[in-house]
């Protein structure tokens, strides 16, 4: 039976099931690493013919590949493609670049951007003072958004029934022993984050692990993303003034390129 709107057969439900399905195969590869049609096949709850179908169509359409020798499956580089193309798309992150270079370089410390994605935020930047080989495998990681201050700046400034949705449908799950777990906990959390302009996350997502996070702002006043720093100062101890003030600094003139303080001049004129 197809979907209709309106008057117009959009698509079958078997062909969006089986898209869905692909989806779920394909996500399921790129977070094991590598897998088997058996594995797929109970990860996704399907008979194993109908996982070899998924990874076969997937294989042809160039997204994954089959190990010639152990005829396991991993993603293939034609996602890098779709990777490439969504950040291209992200007019954030090529206006933020030289800003999040001149952060990491006067703080000495990594600097971070993400945006939202569901309910994580997700590292779609990272600039450290020295190159190391590690920071490429940042990209695209996600933690969270109850559980890093770059998640907690941007959750914040979300519109309220946007917001409320999210409160109402999260798992608070404990990542570390200071893990926020309490939605009236959380609500306190993001109202001092909207008072002060920025996040703090102490141990939250990772233990040892200290940041501080700003939130960005668009031309039309929504927050698109976020930017952070990780810092080493002793636990007990509050993070340095200047340091807040360099990273709430940063993330202001971000958003002037985005045109958001362009907006402000434009309602007091």
């Amino acid at each position: 039976m197809a979907i209709v709107v309106g008057t117009q057969e959009v698509v079958p439900r078997a062909q969006t099931r089986s898209l869905q399905r692909g989806l779920a195969a394909l996500e399921f590869v790129a977070q094991a690493g590598e897998a088997s049609v058996s594995e797929v096949a109970e990860a996704l709850n399907l008979p194993r013919p109908s996982a070899h179908i998924l990874l076969t169509t997937l294989v042809n359409a160039g997204y994954v590949r089959q190990a010639k020798r152990r005829g396991r499956y991993r993603m293939d580089l034609r996602v890098l493609r779709l990777a490439r193309e969504v950040l291209r798309q992200l007019p954030v992150r090529e206006r933020a670049a030289s800003l999040l270079h001149e952060l990491a370089q006067t703080t000495g410390l990594p600097v971070y951007l993400a945006v939202l994605s569901g309910g994580d935020a997700m590292t779609i930047d990272r600039l450290v003072p020295t190159p190391q080989p590690e920071a490429r495998a940042d990209l695209g990681s996600t933690n969270p958004v109850y559980a890093s201050s770059l998640g907690k700046a941007l959750l914040a400034h979300l519109p309220p029934p946007e917001l409320e949705q999210y409160i109402g449908t999260v798992r608070l799950e404990p990542r570390t022993d200071r893990t926020i777990t309490s939605v009236e906990r959380l609500r306190e959390e993001l109202s001092l984050v909207r008072r002060r302009g920025y996040a703090l996350s102490e141990g939250e997502h990772r233990p040892d692990v200290r940041s501080i996070a700003a939130p960005i702002f668009s031309y039309n006043g929504e927050a698109v993303a976020s930017v952070c720093v990780r810092h080493y100062t002793p636990a007990g101890q509050p993070p340095d003034e200047a340091l807040i003030r360099s990273v709430v600094g940063t993330a202001q003139r971000i958003s002037y390129t985005l045109g958001y303080g362009a907006r402000a001049m434009e309602q007091l004129s």
